[in-house]
């Protein structure tokens, strides 16, 4: 899979806004024609949901939540989703009634972490598992509390600029009034509503130079490594930090969201998933790769010196209609760019789903002369062409650039066919030992 990876970011595309980036990453706007790259768009999350039950939830009901799903959890030692087992109860633990009760805990399938092996009591239903109450919670509170206040009270201030800018505006406007009374009006002021007051030693804290000691067993006993927590951990509850792997607790599910994406120039929605969390299909997907031609190298060959260097591209069809291709230099090519010897002329690349193949004798027989000895072959909406550089490099700078024009229809009929434009950064890698340099 990296290498798959690898041979698609070695060919790029240039957005309108000069990023170089693989297809795969590319997104094409229908209203203003151009292709757009993460940074082109406007990610918007649509709803949130649990990634383990698929749950969803309302907007008002997301920040009472706490943004996490209270009916999943995770193992705080493996990340994996825990799972819930339920047994039943002694005789001495019944109800009052006589009949066996239920009891429900929580235990990791992958890593065997067990809430009953940490001293966590179990519940009476299987969501009656809730984080504890941090100690830190009251604190918490008085510092939202405290800078809720100050935003009160900037609001305040600047509702008061805002009067005594009004005011100024009148006392000026009455010096010019005839009218009797007006300056009398001017000193009237609009009643003030009541100021904020802030409590000084609400967030107040005071340094301290004390440091709490080592706990008394890392004195007289050995210390087990196993039983400390690593920083993952410890970071995955910032409000308690346990360092003990037997103070660790079961974390909630964060949600997760979809998101959908607007094209930056017309607003319009480019990438819009189906409004079902267990679903992988979209309503709206305009992806590059479903409208500009791919391209692939096919084998790159070991350099000789002192000779041209001749690689293999393929272009691949993703439309149901045939596209036409060709190509023109670059006029300002950057400094570690390849000059390189291409196609000349306009190229047909059949169907994705044309299943007659024409043959390359024939293909080559209705181009000029000139033209032919590019294609080298062709296949299910896939032609291969040949291209030449002088010479390769030492060194991974060995880029070719070049400008692909292509045909392109929003229906299958010809007439609707636009020609479109991209410059295409063919990266053919780094010949560190090439013989002769």
């Amino acid at each position: 899979m990296a290498d798959v990876w690898n041979a698609l970011k070695r060919v790029q595309y240039e957005c309108p806004c000069g990023q170089f980036s693989p297809l795969v990453n590319l997104y094409f706007c229908r209203h203003c024609l151009e292709m757009k790259c993460q940074e082109c768009v406007f990610i918007l999350p649509e709803y949130l949901f649990c990634p383990h039950c698929f749950d969803s939830a309302a907007g008002s009901d997301l920040k009472n939540k706490k943004y996490q799903c209270n009916h999943c959890f995770k193992c705080p030692s493996c990340a994996t989703a825990l799972s819930v087992q339920q047994y039943t109860k002694s005789e001495e633990d019944a109800d009052k009634d006589g009949k066996a009760s239920k009891a429900y805990y929580l235990t990791c399938l992958f890593c065997q972490w067990s809430s009953q092996d940490v001293g966590i009591p179990d519940g009476a239903s299987p969501l009656d598992f809730k984080e504890p109450d941090e100690s830190s919670k009251t604190r918490m509170e008085e510092l939202v509390a405290h800078y809720k206040k100050m935003t009160l009270v900037d609001r305040e201030e600047r509702e008061k600029k805002r009067r005594a800018a009004k005011k100024m505006m009148k006392s000026w406007s009455s010096l010019l009034d005839p009218s009797p009374g007006s300056k009398l009006g001017s000193l009237a002021s609009p009643g003030s509503s009541s100021e904020v007051k802030l409590d000084a030693n609400a967030v107040s804290t005071v340094a301290s130079s004390e440091v709490d000691s080592l706990p008394e067993h890392l004195y007289s006993s050995s210390l087990d490594i196993n039983q400390v927590t690593t920083i993952e951990q410890r970071l995955a509850h910032p409000a308690r930090q346990p360092e003990s792997a037997k103070d660790l607790w079961p974390r909630p599910f964060p949600w997760t969201a979809k998101r959908l994406r607007r094209c930056g120039k017309c607003d319009h929605m480019i990438c819009r998933a189906e409004y079902n969390p267990s679903s992988v299909r979209y309503k709206i997907q305009q992806i590059a790769r479903s409208t500009v031609p791919q391209v692939k190298i096919k084998g790159l060959p070991e350099p000789k010196p002192d000779k041209a260097y001749t690689f293999v591209l393929s272009l691949v069809n993703p439309t149901s209609s045939v596209m036409t291709v060709s190509f023109e230099p670059v006029k300002e090519e950057g400094e570690s760019a390849l000059e390189a010897t291409i196609p000349t002329g306009e190229f047909h690349i059949s169907a994705s789903d044309d299943v007659d193949v024409l043959d390359i004798a024939e293909d080559k027989s209705n181009l000029e002369p000139e033209q032919a000895k590019f294609l080298l072959g062709r296949g299910v909406g896939e032609i291969y062409l040949q291209f030449t550089t002088p010479a390769v490099h030492q060194g991974s700078e060995n880029k070719v650039l070049f400008v692909m024009s292509y045909s392109w229809s929003v229906t299958e009929r010809s007439s609707d066919s636009k020609m479109m434009k991209v410059t295409v950064c063919v990266d053919l890698g780094d010949f560190a030992a090439v013989p002769g340099q």
